[in-house]
Parts: structure tokens; sequence; C-alpha cells
């Protein structure tokens, strides 16, 4: 049919699965670096997990490092060089906001993502990857991630309540209200 050929995705790197894994792989990979860049803001001020959720709740990502990096550069953290190594390359190479605020455009070979910035949005950018380069990518920001946690010294199981604070309730039996009745 002819209508079949003119799809939009197919055949085109956009939809190959390949490369919707290692953009799925940088999404989540970027979703834990989002949150980890919070418990850092709070283990360097010494806060508790709430407390550190209430204060960086509503703060974009760039920001929240942008703080970071200051906090680390006055703190004595035994590894706040490679942390803010790590951090200010994130900053500079993760093109986060272009891959999730993009519209995307792909050929068999190649996917570009055309990315119009919410304060900048008649100066817009494109940036065209091949599915290995779009790999290499993807590959070298979990390094820089995983590089990041290493130097500010978080174990899974730290990270792990750190995630679960926010989602804390009291819900002991004295507290919590009761259930309805059923009407009968």
């Amino acid at each position: 049919m002819a209508g079949k050929d003119r799809m939009a995705l197919k055949n085109r790197l956009a939809s190959d699965p390949d490369f919707l894994r290692h953009y799925g792989m940088f999404h989540a990979v970027f979703s834990s670096l989002d949150a980890m860049v919070d418990l850092g803001i709070g283990k360097l001020l010494r806060l508790t997990p709430a407390e550190t959720h209430l204060l960086t709740v509503g703060l974009d990502f760039g920001r929240r490092v942008q703080i970071l990096i200051d906090i680390a550069e006055h703190n004595d953290h035994q590894n706040k060089t490679a942390m803010i190594s790590a951090l200010k390359k994130i900053q500079a190479e993760s093109r986060r906001n272009a891959f999730a605020h993009s519209f995307i455009s792909s050929s068999a070979t190649t996917v570009t993502f055309n990315y119009r910035h919410r304060e900048k949005s008649l100066d817009p950018k494109q940036y065209t990857y091949t599915g290995p380069e779009f790999q290499k990518h993807v590959y070298s920001f979990v390094q820089t991630g995983n590089d990041f946690q290493e130097a500010l010294g978080v174990d899974g199981e730290e990270f792990d309540a750190f995630l679960a604070a926010a989602f804390k309730a009291d819900s002991s039996v004295t507290t919590s209200p009761e259930p309805p009745s059923a009407k009968t």
C-alpha cells in the first residue's frame, strides 16, 4: 500500500529498537541523577532527607546542579573536585533538555533533535546523531553519572532511603483516618 510507505517513522532510526533502548536508558539514568543531585545538596548541607526534599522541590535541574557546585566549592568533601568535574560535564554535555523537549526528525541512519530553547525560541538548534554516535553519547552520560555518584560517596541503600523519604507518611493506626463505613 502506498500509504504505508509514507509513514513518518517507518524505516527510521527514531523507531529502531536499539535507538529507543538507548533513548530510554538516557532518560532513566537522568531521572536517577536528578534525585542524586538533590541528595548531594542535602548531604553537603547536612540536612535530613525530608528537609532536602522541601528545599529542592520546584527547582529546575540546572539551578540545583549549580547550587550543588557552589556548595561543593565551599565544602571540605573529600572528592569535591571529581564531583564538581562530573557535574560540570553533565551541564555542558548531557543535552537533556534537547532530548526531552525536541521535535525529532529521522532518516534511516540518523536522528535529529530539533530543539527550541524556551528562552531563545527564535534560535533553534539541531543535534544530529547516527545510531552509534547516540549510543556513545548515552554511554558517556551514564559513565559521568556513575562518576558523580561515586565522588559523592552514595551507595544504593542511601539513595533508596533518600527516595523513600519523599513519600513517607505517618501511617500509624492512631493518626490514620477511619475507613468509610459500608452502607447496607
